[in-house]
């Protein structure tokens, strides 16, 4: 029963730890600066011989196939001849990790409506209280995950490679994502570095959001009354009469509250 009456709480931090993860997923995946700065980063211009401009629109045409399954047109010469920049290996590929996305695109909206949620519900059941249980959970869901994105920037940082190759296994079903530098363009455009550099980059905004979330619980704890922090907000000697009986010689002091008429 004990388990039963926290797990809505306890819900509650995990879908605002996924909810601070996938938001910023969604954020490196949809921004074309994010592409921009990775190209520069690792010369994928020289790398592929494609243009800035071309490389420019690559990107958009790909935030626009992970987001709404836009086609991907933009064509490139190869052995003469104009060809689809990406061939049917890569396609499929990129199928794959359209579908990935969108799966976490899902996620991060289905987290986002539970902290809404239970939010608003729970300012109808605390009440007066409200601020305070806010400040705790707003402190609860940023302390909890800290540890978490250290460690994982932690692993990263080590050892990269393991945790680039056991991410593909464990995600795709198919072997497509192995492709050949020497022919196709989307290893050349995306090289295992930028995907370093934007994995890295995940991981920090989410440490900076929840900091910034244990900061805000404490501000909202430190300006909140403490006299505000009963179970159901209800103070219960609001409205009434009350006065002190010592009773007699020995006996316990006695509070008597009589009711207003």
């Amino acid at each position: 029963m004990s388990l039963l009456r926290h797990l809505p709480a306890v819900s509650f931090l995990a879908a605002l730890a996924a909810f601070l993860v996938l938001s910023n997923v969604r954020w490196i995946a949809t921004d074309p600066s994010s592409y921009r700065q990775g190209f520069a980063n690792y010369q994928v211009s020289e790398r592929t011989g494609l243009r800035t401009d071309e490389l420019e629109l690559a990107a958009r045409q790909l935030i626009g196939f992970f987001t709404s399954g836009e086609p991907i047109s933009l064509e490139v010469k190869k052995d003469g001849k104009p060809a689809p920049l990406f061939n049917e290996r890569e396609t499929s590929h990129l199928a794959d990790v359209r579908d990935l996305f969108q799966l976490a695109f899902r996620a991060q909206e289905i987290a986002g409506v539970y902290v809404v949620v239970y939010l608003v519900l729970i300012c109808f059941r605390m009440r007066s209280s409200y601020l305070r249980y806010l400040g705790r959970l707003l402190l609860a869901g940023g302390a909890a995950p800290i540890g978490f994105f250290i460690l994982v920037f932690v692993l990263i940082s080590l050892n990269f490679d393991d945790v680039f190759l056991s991410f593909h296994l464990i995600s795709f079903r198919n072997d497509l994502w192995m492709l050949d530098p020497r022919t196709d363009y989307l290893v050349r455009m995306f090289p295992q570095g930028f995907w370093f550099g934007a994995t890295r980059e995940v991981v920090v905004r989410s440490l900076i959001a929840a900091v910034a979330l244990v900061l805000i619980g404490l501000g909202v704890l430190r300006v909140t009354p403490a006299s505000a922090s009963g179970s159901d907000g209800e103070n219960p000697v609001r409205g009434k009469k009350y006065f002190v009986d010592p009773g007699e010689k020995g006996d316990k002091v006695n509070l008597r509250i009589l009711e207003q008429k």
